[in-house]
């Protein structure tokens, strides 16, 4: 919605990303091993083994979600690193910019 309306330099557009890759971090990449770990230690017990087709499903989510997960957290990142430095450059750019006006310099 922020680019929608043309704020991509906004604060709010910056800070809105940053919430974004925490909230994915803490939702999909971090719970990962623990769901990992979890299939693992049912993989071949009668339940399971008994669970039929449902072990497939289980084994296919797992990667094919994941696989995903991991590709978006990538170009995510990747987003952040981006928009970080741009948003870092124009703070500095501002304050070099404040400092000239204000007669101090260094």
């Amino acid at each position: 919605m922020l680019y929608d309306l043309g704020l991509q330099s906004s604060s709010a557009y910056f800070y809105n990303g940053l919430l974004m890759v925490f909230t994915f971090t803490i939702a999909r990449i971090i719970p990962f091993p623990f769901y990992l770990y979890n299939v693992i230690s049912v993989t071949g017990t009668d339940a399971y083994n008994a669970s039929g087709f449902g072990r497939y499903i289980v084994w296919s989510s797992l990667f094919t979600l994941d696989i995903l997960y991991f590709i978006w957290y990538r170009k995510m990142l990747r987003g952040a690193v981006k928009v970080w430095k741009s948003h870092a450059g124009k703070n500095d750019a501002l304050r070099s910019d404040s400092r000239v006006k204000s007669g101090k310099q260094g």
